[in-house]
């Protein structure tokens, strides 16, 4: 994964690269190369090494990258960065773009506070072809045959390594300065270990040791319209004006500008990972799966904008010293859950927020920004979310569910329906532990809720629940919850008869 991000971010360095005006490589062209990239990273400090060098060669030019002089403004910050230059080569192709490969990565090694991590890379390799005009790689594909990192700060640490790792994107054209990037990576052999000490909280003196193995891993992901080279711009004008606040300060219309002409950042992110073949190890038990999947949506900052998740969890066991034996056949082997929300303005509220940061149009009460934010980002005062279908399964029961609600500061508004099957199974469960307070609370709500339930055409039950504006709520049409305020009357028409008199016709007392 850091392979891949590295590799992505100097492609997009590469946007400023014009038509180089010699081939092969060039000492000249080689200069515009450095102070280009120094305009990404900043110039070098008196006396320090270089944070980039780039050397003409016969077919291009080897472009290194100093890690620990990239990062040594952030020492103050507690971060240390030892010596690691990563390197590529760079060659222009007759079609003008430009081609991105041979890249070494060294053995990585940070510092932060007191925490201390390394990364080492075997076998990398892999090749990008990056478009001047669009400021990313229009193709790019990074494999690396292991990665092995280790962690340790002063309560444990954490040894991880994955195999085969293989990365690839796309890109195209989106609109005037923006493109729309796809991309997939996958590995396989994952596995990692911690150990950590007990919290002191709790009693301390022992270590606690967890692992974990994954067969194998693969992600796919889509950025619409995402404003690349706005957003380079306004990362070269954080890096000429500096970070300070005075600097900040004196930059702020051209910030202002920038930030805007940034906006939406992207139109929408979309992505799903899947993990096959999970297994956890921790002191009193274990945990496996067969398959783990994750899904997001994400709208960028636009009106109307929105988004989602999912999660499912197949073949999910857990057994442990910890857990009553009655409770394992209630542990869901099978999980699918997911939502969808909607009616926000994250245009609106982007916005609001550039106003708020500028003092030029600030208001005098600091205060007020949450309010003034939460109108800006639910203009209508509420906003949508919707139960996508979604399902608990074990040995015992199935419990399926799906609905909608609309959700302002102080009512709710929808519909959630449940069915389920193997109720009658789980109070038997529930029943045969005698004497536990945990099933004999769990019985008193599984009791109310069969007292509820509607008979479903297959046998199943089903539970309606409606939740109303007036703050109560219905179960298959029965009143679990009061109103929590009056209803509001109708507005009662004084002119009902129409003659604009303010009226309604009738004779009223002298």
């Amino acid at each position: 994964m850091i392979a891949k991000r590295t590799t992505l971010a100097f492609g997009l360095v590469l946007a400023g690269l014009m038509p180089v005006r010699a081939e092969p490589g060039s000492a000249e062209e080689a200069t515009r190369l450095t102070q280009l990239f120094e305009s990404y990273v900043g110039a070098n400090a008196a006396d320090a090494p270089p944070k980039v060098a780039v050397t003409a060669e016969a077919d291009g030019y080897r472009v290194t990258v100093n890690l620990e002089q990239i990062a040594a403004p952030l020492a103050v910050h507690g971060l240390k960065v030892e010596p690691a230059p990563f390197s590529l080569r760079i060659a222009r192709t007759p079609d003008g773009l430009w081609r991105l490969f041979d890249a070494t990565f060294p053995t990585f090694d940070a510092t932060f506070a007191d925490s201390r991590s390394r990364w080492s890379f075997t076998k990398p390799g892999g090749e990008s072809l990056f478009d001047p005009a669009l400021g990313v790689a229009t193709r790019s594909t990074v494999t690396i045959g292991r990665i092995d990192s280790e962690s340790q700060d002063k309560d444990g640490q954490s040894r991880a390594s994955y195999s085969d790792y293989e990365a690839v994107s796309t890109a195209v054209p989106a609109g005037p300065d923006a493109v729309t990037m796809q991309g997939r990576d996958r590995f396989r052999d994952l596995s990692q270990t911690m150990r950590f000490a007990w919290p002191a909280e709790l009693g301390g003196g022992s270590t606690i040791e967890l692992g974990v193995t994954v067969a194998s891993q693969r992600s796919e992901a889509t950025i619409e319209a995402l404003k690349v080279k706005p957003l380079l711009g306004l990362w070269r004008l954080l890096v000429a004006t500096g970070v300070s606040p005075d600097a900040l300060a004196a930059a702020k219309n051209d910030l202002r500008k920038a930030v805007t002409d940034s906006l939406p950042v992207f139109q929408r992110i979309g992505g799903n990972s899947q993990f096959d073949g999970i297994a956890i190890q921790f002191p009193s038990g274990s945990a496996s799966m067969s398959k783990l999947q994750f899904g997001i949506d994400l709208n960028g900052l636009v009106k109307p904008a929105g988004g989602g998740m999912t999660l499912q969890a197949t073949d999910l066991m857990v057994k442990s010293d910890l857990i009553p034996t009655w409770v394992e056949p209630l542990i869901p082997g099978m999980i699918d859950i997911g939502f969808n929300t909607g009616g926000f303005d994250f245009d609106g509220a982007a916005r609001a927020l550039i106003d708020l940061v500028d003092p030029a149009t600030a208001g005098d009460d600091p205060d007020l920004i949450p309010s003034i934010l939460a109108e800006k980002i639910m203009p209508d005062g509420r906003f949508m979310v919707t139960l996508t279908p979604g399902r608990l399964r074990s040995s015992l029961y199935e419990v399926a569910w799906d609905g909608g609600l609309e959700v302002a500061s102080e009512r709710i508004d929808g519909t959630i329906t449940v069915r389920a099957i193997g109720l009658d199974k789980t109070i038997a469960a529930l029943g045969a532990a005698k004497g536990d307070k945990i099933a004999a609370g769990a019985l008193v709500g599984l009791y109310g809720a069969q007292a509820l339930a509607a008979a479903d055409t297959d046998g199943a039950l089903k539970w309606v629940v409606r939740f109303k504006p007036d703050g109560s709520i219905l179960v298959n049409d029965n009143v679990v919850q009061k109103p929590t305020e009056e209803a509001v009357p109708e507005e009662k028409d004084d002119d009902a008869d129409g003659d604009g008199d303010g009226q309604d016709g009738k004779a009223g007392k002298p």
